[in-house]
């Protein structure tokens, strides 16, 4: 499976709605035309989004999701009906080929439990920070994940609210094959030494 297609999803803010607002409803639609169709050829990324590293710094969606795909994916994934809802208030551009030279980013879920030390040792490498820092930021317990961007959705199976928080790991040369959840989040498994699958990162 290659990504080599994408579509870029530009909310377009009203006044009694905010951006952040929008990226989630955006973010429920996308996730409810992937679990009805049970696609698990594409992905998402969020190419302006924030992490609440820096001090002062709110972790944040950005106004940018972008879909990654084969072109035939992303053609039948616009047919959806839950995709029709979206244009009255988010600019769909067309179907476009990824640029040449483009580099590779896994996007996943973090969940609290599982992620903590992870992501002491991912800040330590990129942000060059002491151990003890990296603990103070990613504390063990739920606190630790609020230095990511989440959304606030609602489960297609569950019909549970939650908060789905976001991780994009380390910019690669080479991508990784694999497949994407309901979410359009990349799905390892460590157990299987099955790696998490990338998305061209431009």
């Amino acid at each position: 499976m290659i990504l080599s297609h994408y579509i870029d999803l530009l909310p377009v803010p009203e006044e009694e709605m905010r951006v952040s607002q929008l990226m989630a409803d955006c973010f429920g639609m996308i996730h409810k035309a992937l679990a009805f169709s049970k696609e698990e050829r594409i992905g998402i990324s969020l190419p302006h989004h924030k992490e609440g590293l820096a001090e002062m710094q709110t972790p944040s969606l950005g106004n940018l999701l972008r879909l990654h795909g084969s072109e035939e994916a992303l053609r039948n994934l616009l047919k959806r009906p839950e995709l029709q809802t979206l244009t009255d208030y988010v600019h769909i551009k067309g179907i476009l080929p990824v640029p040449r030279g483009t580099q590779y980013r896994s996007v996943k879920r973090v969940q609290v439990k599982s992620g903590m030390e992870r992501l002491r040792r991912r800040a330590i490498k990129r942000h060059n920070i002491s151990q003890e820092e990296a603990q103070r930021r990613y504390p063990d317990g739920g606190e630790a994940v609020s230095f990511l961007p989440y959304l606030s959705i609602k489960s297609s199976s569950s019909h549970q609210h939650f908060k789905l928080f976001i991780s994009h790991g380390e910019i690669m040369e080479k991508p990784v094959a694999g497949k994407f959840s309901a979410y359009g989040l990349g799905i390892a498994d460590q157990k299987k030494n099955i790696p998490c699958p990338t998305v061209p990162w431009f």
